[in-house]
């Protein structure tokens, strides 16, 4: 994704991480300096002010600045190097503590094969078998008495009418 977002226009440093869930708009507005972190969110140099007058600004986030999930970065921002932004939280607003770094999803390691396949995925599957437990006991529970409520259809043919049905 960094190599599409720097065939768009966007000047990237090294050791960016973005979020797989991160989307960049206006990319020729935006500088990202070396080692900033993007959580999931949308970052754009356009908005539309108050009376409806337009903004189109660069946007600039320094060196090792972390910005968290939703932060709403506001065009012509320029967020100063090692700057962390909470969740939720606003380039209008002063930066936030540095402990609020660890709530950003770029700094998570993502689990090893092994350990997605022999701890999460049985988890996920015991989870997802619990909740499919009541659907599962009513479809059974419905064939094991759909031959108490059957019909034969072989006497019907001794009907007079209708109405005595």
């Amino acid at each position: 994704m960094k190599i599409y977002y720097r065939l768009l226009g966007a000047r990237i440093g090294r050791d960016v991480l973005i979020d797989e869930h991160m989307r960049l708009y206006e990319c020729d507005l935006l500088t990202l300096k070396d080692g900033c972190r993007l959580d999931t969110h949308t970052l754009r140099g356009f908005c539309v002010e108050r009376d409806g007058y337009f903004r189109l600004a660069p946007i600039t986030i320094g060196t090792e600045a972390v910005i968290n999930t939703f932060t709403n970065i506001s065009p012509g921002a320029n967020i100063a190097d090692g700057a962390v932004y909470g969740p939720h939280a606003s380039s209008y607003e002063s930066p936030s503590e540095n402990s609020y770094a660890a709530y950003n999803a770029t700094l998570i390691p993502y689990p090893s094969i092994p350990l997605r396949i022999f701890v999460a995925w049985p988890i996920i599957l015991i989870v997802i078998s619990l909740s499919c437990k009541c659907i599962l006991y009513y479809s059974i529970h419905s064939l094991i008495s759909l031959p108490r409520y059957s019909v034969d259809f072989h006497d019907l043919h001794n009907v007079e009418s209708l109405a005595t049905v």
